[in-house]
């Protein structure tokens, strides 16, 4: 017997044209990019975008994200606009959830850390 802990689109992986990602994702990666334009990062916006999605629409974010802005993705964003702990919970959410889930072991196993990014990232993949 299993369990599936991840959304049916991760085990999938089935992105492709008919599929599509829908026009709100594409809208979302818009809106992060802006958010993070210029000098300093519209901190809020992100988290109100990312914040906004199911699991599965974040898996959907994350890979479009990188379709739009020429190979980057998203958790890289989060890690150069964002700083400390919450830059850490920003970049995990920015992530696809099953590799946020593996960092969040290894990070967890990293006694080191705070747990301000910890209680950030599952409050935001408890959705």
């Amino acid at each position: 017997m299993t369990i599936n802990i991840y959304p049916q689109i991760v085990h999938d992986n089935d992105l492709s044209p008919d599929v599509g990602y829908g026009p709100e994702i594409d809208e979302a990666c818009e809106d992060i990019v802006k958010a993070c334009k210029g000098i300093g990062s519209n901190a809020k916006k992100c988290i109100e975008v990312m914040g906004s999605f199911n699991a599965e629409d974040r898996y959907k974010l994350s890979a479009r994200f990188k379709e739009l802005n020429d190979g980057k993705t998203l958790d890289e964003l989060m890690k150069k606009e964002m700083s400390g702990d919450f830059g850490t919970a920003m970049q995990f959410v920015g992530l696809p959830p099953h590799e946020g889930k593996c960092l969040h072991k290894t990070k967890q196993d990293d006694k080191a850390r705070s747990n301000t990014w910890h209680s950030t990232y599952l409050k935001l993949n408890a959705q």
